[in-house]
């Protein structure tokens, strides 16, 4: 067996982590931004947007429990509010 039979059977004993294929509508703009962004860190867009999710779902729970989030460039620290 393969490491790669091996990860299909975890993700199949797994039914959190099926796959599902997705279609949604972006600006093309977006989509565009959307691949060079993934390229720029070597990843697929499937990647990419699983970082980009578990990136927000950090932020969200961070800020809901009352932390914030600072950023520092050039010695100025400032707080990034999200809407």
């Amino acid at each position: 067996m393969t490491e790669e039979d091996e990860t299909k059977d975890e993700v199949a004993e797994d039914p959190e982590r099926e796959r599902v294929r997705v279609a949604i509508n972006m600006l093309r703009q977006d989509f565009d931004e959307l691949k060079r962004l993934a390229q720029e860190d070597g990843e697929t867009v499937s990647g990419y947007l699983r970082k980009a999710l578990a990136t927000e779902r950090y932020l969200k729970d961070r800020t809901r429990s009352g932390g914030r989030i600072l950023v520092e460039e050039d010695g100025v620290q400032r707080e990034i509010v999200f809407r």
